[in-house]
């Protein structure tokens, strides 16, 4: 008994562990997607100077 209530928290501190990474993860990904359309935007109004 006192081993499922290890196991369970031991599953409870890893499911939060898994939770807090996936979020920091996702936030990783939604910096790297808004710092990529920076870049485009800048290039395409580079492009539009240079074409211009």
């Amino acid at each position: 008994m006192i081993g499922f209530v290890m196991g369970l928290a031991l599953v409870r501190n890893y499911s939060t562990r898994l939770l807090i990474f996936v979020q920091n993860h996702l936030k990783n990904l939604s910096i790297q997607r808004s710092v990529v359309s920076i870049q485009w935007s800048v290039v395409s109004g580079q492009w539009s100077v240079v074409s211009g």
